[in-house]
């Protein structure tokens, strides 16, 4: 079988981040933020009282927050 060049391209696509419907703005709900306002940094802060989930959601935040500037 020949060889295709499937491989050298998949890497090159950038992946999308998918967030279910279900979960889009529950950040937002949960901390009493607008969702048509930035969620601000000193709210993003982990605390030792946050669930695993949202400690997974704010850690996200931060991180995605400069992704989106493009």
């Amino acid at each position: 079988m020949a060889r295709t060049k499937t491989n050298k391209t998949r890497s090159k696509r950038k992946s999308k981040i998918y967030i279910k419907p279900s979960k889009r703005g529950s950040l937002h709900k949960a901390l009493g933020v607008p969702m048509d306002e930035k969620i601000p940094a000193n709210l993003l802060a982990i605390k030792p009282t946050d669930s695993p989930a949202m400690r997974k959601k704010k850690i996200f935040a931060k991180n995605f927050r400069n992704a989106r500037k493009k």
